[in-house]
């Protein structure tokens, strides 16, 4: 859901257009410098072309050596104000390479906002991709609805058995 080719885009950072093309080398990457350190910098923001409801989030941290990086943070958010933390990487003595798969709770997101720490080589922050899947199950509903119904006509489902809605005098 976050490849360019579906219309979402990145904000902020060096190369955000690297961190969405497809490409999971570590030729091109998205990042931003930092610190050499466990504290966290704003690489950027995933913007979704809507609303999705999301499951999982991949996170592809370069990985051409054997550098860990120190920690990160995913925050995500429906509608760019209101965010909660997807996944949070943080606290001595944990570092990461490569492949981060962050499956997470059925949620309706269109802003995914990445933080993340340099790492064991240098001061950059650097994310070779970001994936975004849609949750696996139809159970959550985006939007609710009031079922529009029509005097007279018989439905057939969740409301009942061959139910008679049209308000008139029953057999």
């Amino acid at each position: 859901l976050a490849a360019t080719s579906r219309g979402a885009m990145i904000l902020g950072g060096t190369t955000p257009s690297a961190g969405n093309d497809g490409d999971t080398g570590t030729g091109t990457y998205w990042y931003v410098i930092g610190a050499q350190t466990e504290e966290l910098f704003y690489v950027g923001r995933v913007v979704l072309p809507r609303v999705e409801l999301i499951g999982r989030i991949d996170l592809r941290l370069w990985a051409g050596d054997a550098r860990s990086y120190y920690n990160y943070k995913v925050v995500v958010s429906r509608d760019g104000t209101d965010a909660t933390t997807w996944v949070d990487r943080t606290g001595f003595g944990v570092d990461y390479q490569g492949l981060q798969t962050l499956p997470g709770p059925e949620t309706p997101v269109r802003y995914i906002d990445v933080y993340l720490s340099g790492n064991t080589v240098n001061v950059g922050a650097h994310v070779t991709e970001i994936d975004v899947f849609a949750a696996t199950t139809a159970s959550t509903c985006l939007v609710e609805v009031d079922p529009v119904i029509t005097p007279g006509a018989s439905y057939y489902g969740p409301l009942s058995a061959d139910a008679d809605l049209g308000g008139g005098p029953t057999d």
